[in-house]
């Protein structure tokens, strides 16, 4: 088991992740997935502490959403024969929504989780303090998402046809524009 540099115990287990994956990749022009997830695994494996806090960090998310879709599911079965709701698909409506398509909406939010820091919490309960979390959270990956939107309309500008990034651009006239529309 290889040992950890401090500065690999202060990273998080995703950072590490990434820069292994950032010089597995650089001057590859081509880049098979399941061949970098291969390597991936076996770097990971390597350190048994770096691969549980690997499976934790990247685990949490997915048994956060795995866990929201099974109490949806066992919730909606529930309801099913007590309220008359029926079962469409994967969705669960009332019988009044099915005729009146106006309150499907209306009882989407009663049902509506939103992330906001390290939960999801029902729409209905969460505080004003737990809205301005999650307001900020979406900005932020809105405007992340924005910005590369803008950067990638900006690059299209100069190539014809056929061309690649790599014909038109380098990579620092890339870091020029984007710094400029980053200050427009």
């Amino acid at each position: 088991m290889e040992s950890q540099s401090d500065e690999q115990k202060t990273e998080s287990a995703r950072t590490r992740l990434r820069s292994f994956i950032r010089e597995a990749v650089k001057d590859q022009s081509v880049i098979r997935l399941p061949d970098l997830t291969n390597k991936a695994v076996k770097f990971a494996i390597k350190d048994k502490a770096y691969l549980k806090a690997l499976l934790i960090e990247l685990l949490r998310p997915i048994v956060y959403a795995e866990a929201q879709e099974v109490l949806g599911q066992s919730r909606a079965k529930e309801r099913v024969g007590k309220n008359k709701l029926i079962q469409m698909g994967d969705g669960v409506t009332s019988r009044e929504s099915v005729r009146n398509s106006s309150n499907v909406m209306s009882r989407k939010w009663l049902e509506f989780k939103e992330h906001a820091g390290d939960r999801h919490i029902l729409l209905m309960d969460m505080t004003a303090d737990d809205l301005a979390l999650a307001e900020s959270e979406r900005r932020k990956r809105a405007d992340v998402d924005y910005g590369y939107a803008n950067l990638w309309a900006r690059l299209r500008t100069r190539l014809e046809d056929g061309q690649r990034v790599r014909d038109v651009w380098t990579p620092e006239e890339i870091d020029a524009e984007r710094r400029s529309l980053r200050a427009a």
